[in-house]
């Protein structure tokens, strides 16, 4: 599972593959209670990656219009096709890892 914290490297892995996106500040309680559901994915189907936003000046903010922690966003050849939002004071369930493994098959 690769950490990107920049725009450029993430664009360009975008751009050219079908993968899962976990997007995540440390400092959150509920991101650092969905690593162990991150964890369990299985990647050997599709490639996952984490991205680190804690820096609040980090461009992909905006670029990709995150509004929560944690996010997990899935993509193909650089378009968003899914995604799920962590539920306040809960974050991301098991469910939604489930749907990602459906919709990234």
């Amino acid at each position: 599972m690769s950490l990107f914290k920049t725009s450029l490297a993430l664009g360009k892995l975008l751009k050219n593959e079908k993968c899962l996106v976990f997007f995540y500040a440390e400092w959150c309680p509920f991101c650092r209670k969905s690593f162990h559901l991150l964890k369990s994915f299985d990647s050997s189907q599709t490639k996952v990656f984490r991205v680190d936003l804690s820096d609040e000046n980090n461009p992909l903010w905006n670029s990709l219009e995150i509004n929560a922690f944690p996010t997990l966003v899935a993509f193909k050849d650089g378009t968003e096709f899914w995604l799920a939002n962590g539920i306040s004071m809960v974050g991301l369930r098991k469910k939604d890892f489930e749907q990602a493994i459906i919709a990234t098959s």
